[in-house]
């Protein structure tokens, strides 16, 4: 991306079709920055596993301490939907780099209207 330091306020999202997508918003470019989010499906669930996995060793993202199975992740999977709670997959450049997950938070009635949300990226995308 072009530019350094803080970025707060210099990028905008909007719809466009059916995705949603991200541009630079400064005034020292109009640079479009193609970034994508899209409703993630079975087939990407691997590589869901494989981002959720590279977190484990450094315990900073996630209290889990062994890696996890497709299987694994199947139910967990099975709880999102696009229209409440989606699993987005996004795309930096049209390749898939990290995934987007918002989920209910602590499952009672009172808590409905509240998601969890995780934000995870494929190693090469991370600190950039």
């Amino acid at each position: 991306m072009a530019g350094s330091g803080d970025t707060a306020g210099k990028f905008a999202c909007k719809p466009i079709e059916d995705r949603l997508y991200c541009f630079n918003n400064s005034f020292e470019s109009s640079e479009f920055v193609n970034i994508r989010f899209r409703d993630a499906g079975n087939d990407d669930l691997q590589f869901i596993v494989d981002i959720y996995n590279s977190t484990i060793p450094g315990r900073m993202v996630t209290a889990d301490t062994e890696a996890v199975s497709v299987e694994d992740r199947l139910a967990w999977f099975r709880e999102h939907n696009p229209e409440k709670r989606p699993l987005w997959i996004v795309e930096y450049e049209g390749e898939p780099c990290g995934w987007v997950s918002l989920q209910s938070f602590y499952g009672r009635p009172a808590f409905n209207a509240t998601a969890e949300i995780s934000v995870y990226l494929h190693e090469s995308y991370r600190g950039k």
